[in-house]
């Protein structure tokens, strides 16, 4: 899931990054099984960013990511990355 905030807004009345974590996070505890990885442009380093991703997509440690992305076409490239 891709979200457009990565904080809420006083601006814009969009659900951010880290609402939809803790929702999402509220909504599968019941299973204990599904682990949530979370992206977005200020973890620590890039390497963080890259070891989430490769969590969700490559070891499959991961089912569910949640991220920020400034622009569609970087958030389309992720997703397409999953399916390869």
């Amino acid at each position: 899931m891709v979200y457009p905030l990565i904080q809420e807004s006083e601006v814009l009345d969009y659900k951010d990054l880290m609402d939809g974590y803790e929702s999402i996070a509220e909504r599968f505890s019941f299973a204990r099984l599904i682990k949530i990885s979370i992206v977005h442009a200020t973890n620590e380093a890039c390497r963080l960013k890259n070891f989430e991703m490769q969590r969700f997509v490559k070891r499959a440690e991961t089912q569910i990511m949640v991220g920020y992305y400034r622009s569609y076409e970087v958030a389309r490239s992720m997703f397409r990355m999953q399916s390869v």
